[in-house]
């Protein structure tokens, strides 16, 4: 998604991801988002969202879907660690699977693994690695 922080994990107290992903409907029909699961790799833990709200797109329609969750301590442990160990950026991974409805019939859709996703991590010093 075109914008100055398409992903961030926070790893503060209480760690969460957050990812927002662009939806284009090039269709000639409306469709309606019925629900979506994905899946964010980081830093060598991997973290599940899911969205259950339906949401409608008009034919040509571009519109943004937030997908947020939050991340365990053990997770954030682990991505706390990876950072600290490696010299480079790190970058993650999102894959999914989306159902989607329309007046012609419902269609599936997957996202395999849109990679070079570089999170902006934030409150990592509120974590210790004790």
């Amino acid at each position: 998604m075109p914008r100055n922080e398409a992903a961030r994990v926070d790893l503060g107290e209480a760690a969460s991801f957050q990812l927002w992903l662009q939806i284009i409907n090039l269709s000639p029909f409306a469709v309606e988002l019925d629900r979506a699961e994905f899946e964010f790799s980081y830093a060598g833990a991997s973290m599940k969202a899911s969205v259950l709200r339906k949401q409608k797109f008009a034919p040509g329609e571009i519109a943004i879907l937030q997908i947020s969750n939050p991340i365990s301590d053990g997770f954030a442990n682990q991505i706390l660690r990876n950072r600290k160990v490696s010299a480079l950026d790190l970058d993650g991974a999102l894959s999914g699977h989306i159902e989607f409805n329309c007046k012609l019939h419902p269609f599936p859709r997957q996202v395999q693994h849109l990679a070079g996703i570089r999170p902006r991590v934030v409150n990592e010093n509120y974590r210790s690695l004790a």
